[in-house]
């Protein structure tokens, strides 16, 4: 008995025409290339795989083995709007990385986006753009006019758990945001919404925030208590002098 064969079609010689067989796949490519495990086996006419196939001496038999291919990336769009009203779509530009070209949080120096999204200034939405699974950081480069950009970028993790690539997870700085991603639609696309809040960004806690300026204003007010007091006592030495 043995095998031959190299491109989908394998033959197999020297079985005995006496008994019936079945085929029963044992290892899958799944892992490897996107398939998933057998679908459909078909037999011949008159055998099944209850019964199984006899083999004939006269001609060959055939068994068809049927594989489903599933791809290993999702389709994957954005959509910006207001905090506040999720129906005003805003325009932004975003880059999305890859977990291994992120360092401390941020881009290594030289690494390139492996996407980059532009959301339409009135409809709020990005084209889609195809995304293997793994993980990336989103980050927001450019942000609505009169808007805050995004504090912290987003991670996104797309799994192929059961070989159905899926967006799994996104969160930012360690938390989950919750109800920021639609889909799959039924043409299979994956939406991301990424709010923004308008207004000046206060300054973090313990950061500098108005100690400058009471600095400076401190420092003019003792100026002007200086001359204050340099101009009354120029008053009285001139005094004396009389």
């Amino acid at each position: 008995m043995s095998w031959s064969g190299s491109t989908g079609t394998y033959e197999l010689s020297g079985l005995s025409t006496r008994e019936h067989y079945t085929v029963e796949e044992v290892v899958s490519t799944a892992d490897v290339d996107g398939y998933d495990r057998v679908t459909t086996i078909e037999y011949p006419e008159g055998f099944t795989s209850e019964t199984g196939v006899q083999v004939s001496k006269t001609a060959t038999t055939t068994v068809t083995v049927r594989n489903t291919y599933t791809p290993s990336s999702i389709n994957l769009r954005l959509y910006k709007h207001d905090s506040t009203d999720e129906s005003k779509g805003l325009g932004a530009s975003f880059d999305l990385f890859k977990e291994e070209d992120i360092e401390g949080g941020q881009p290594k120096e030289g690494a390139e986006p492996i996407a980059t999204y532009a959301t339409d200034g009135t409809s709020g939405y990005s084209a889609e753009q195809e995304v293997y699974t793994g993980t990336y950081y989103l980050f927001e480069t450019v942000a609505p006019d009169g808007y805050n950009m995004m504090e912290h970028p987003w991670v996104v993790e797309i799994d192929s758990t059961g070989n159905h690539p899926q967006v799994v997870t996104v969160t930012e700085n360690g938390s989950p945001k919750p109800g920021v991603l639609e889909g799959p639609s039924d043409e299979g696309v994956y939406t991301l919404k990424v709010p923004n809040s308008s207004g000046a960004t206060l300054p973090n806690a313990g950061g500098p925030g108005t100690l400058p300026l009471t600095l400076v204003g401190a420092a003019m007010v003792s100026a002007a208590l200086a001359t204050l007091v340099l101009r009354r006592n120029g008053m009285q030495l001139r005094t004396k002098a009389k």
